[in-house]
């Protein structure tokens, strides 16, 4: 059941992403809001970096490499316009990203979840078997995906969802 419910939340981040980013361009997506906090740009490429885990704890090859996650990590300093990646590949990789965790999130199992994450001492997933940490990473994300439609308004753009 938690395989399920794990695939269908990834499910509705995804669709919270992209409705959230669409019409965006390249430009209001490096924008950072005016009161502080990251651009839209930087929120997506965290999102990414943070699946290099989720692919982990399903034993999946990264989509994305150590350095493309490190410019997008917690604490770092959000890439200039040169520098960021581009708003349109972060969403071909979200996408690719989807096309291998969701069969693979259905086929892990129970043993495997039941089975400690792995996470060293000083990560927040330390002590978490494997589906406490895959619904953590599943939290984590949705969380992002809802800032970026409070970004969408401060980048000058219309709700998306309604």
């Amino acid at each position: 059941m938690i395989r399920q419910a794990l695939a269908k939340q990834l499910a509705f981040t995804r669709r919270v992403i992209e409705m959230n980013l669409a019409g965006m361009t390249q430009e209001q997506s490096l924008r950072r809001p005016a009161q502080g906090g990251s651009s839209p740009n930087w929120v997506l490429g965290h999102i990414l970096g943070a699946r290099v885990t989720l692919h982990e704890l399903l034993g999946l090859r990264p989509e994305w490499d150590a350095a493309s996650a490190a410019s997008y990590a917690r604490g770092s300093t959000p890439p200039d316009a040169a520098a960021a990646l581009p708003l349109e590949r972060m969403l071909d990789d979200l996408g690719r990203s989807q096309a291998a965790v969701l069969p693979a999130l259905e086929a892990v199992d129970d043993a495997r979840l039941a089975e400690d994450a792995g996470a060293p001492s000083d990560s927040p997933l330390a002590g978490c078997s494997r589906a406490e940490a895959l619904a953590a990473m599943v939290f984590h994300e949705a969380y992002h995906a809802g800032q970026l439609g409070v970004l969408r308004h401060a980048a000058g753009l219309d709700g998306a969802l309604g």
